[in-house]
């Protein structure tokens, strides 16, 4: 079983823990660029009742659809995790389920840093460092919003037949074949926001990503 977790389309959740996963979300996202980038994916959300750190903890990976594979990138803040959790066991969501939302990676920014007023001398003149480099992060943005809303999706017949419980699927368009969809236009990390979208994951990726979902978990 898939729990779609659907948010309102702007990819404003944080998420923590992403310094940690830099070689992963470059491999996902691509190299970094002066403008950085937006690259739209889905993210699975594992409860972790036995982390050492934190008993509520909820670790995100970011599902790579090309090769088959699931890579965790961060968890959910303490704060975060704890209501996550609240809100699955009030509105009764099977543990067995695969707990599913849309992501963004952003950032990935690498520029000269030319734009500091200690660059120039009183005359406008550039006294400045030519080496000198605005390099930022790779982040994960959620489409997710408290209070959480579902679509619980059942498979029937393989993950590809699937069957929704509550009013059908989202409409195809969301997510290309290999994995996402890069996005040229990008903003630092802390500042990205995506135009609302009306488009879901379709139906023949939410069964990947159940294949791929599952194959995960088995090897855990």
């Amino acid at each position: 079983m898939i729990t779609m977790l659907k948010g309102n389309g702007k990819f404003q959740f944080d998420i923590v823990g992403e310094s940690r996963s830099q070689a992963e979300l470059q491999h996902l996202a691509g190299p970094k660029t002066e403008k950085g980038v937006k690259f739209r994916c889905m993210a699975l959300l594992m409860l972790e009742d036995h982390n050492p750190h934190d008993a509520n903890a909820v670790k995100v990976g970011v599902i790579e659809l090309k090769a088959n594979r699931t890579l965790a990138v961060g968890y959910l803040s303490r704060a975060n995790a704890k209501k996550f959790r609240a809100e699955i066991i009030s509105a009764c969501i099977d543990r067995s389920s695969r707990l599913i939302c849309e992501a963004m990676i952003v950032g990935g920014w690498d520029r000269p840093a030319w734009d500091s007023d200690e660059d120039w001398d009183e005359n406008g003149d550039w006294i400045g460092n030519d080496d000198a480099r605005d390099v930022g992060a790779y982040g994960v943005k959620l489409d997710l919003v408290f209070p959480l809303a579902f679509n619980t999706v059942e498979t029937r017949d393989g993950p590809e037949e699937l069957v929704s419980s509550n009013g059908g699927l989202p409409q195809d368009g969301l997510m290309s074949p290999a994995g996402g969809q890069s996005i040229d236009q990008a903003v630092p990390h802390h500042q990205a926001e995506a135009e609302p979208q009306q488009a879901g994951p379709s139906r023949s990726v939410l069964g990947r990503a159940f294949s791929v979902v599952t194959k995960f978990l088995d090897r855990s």
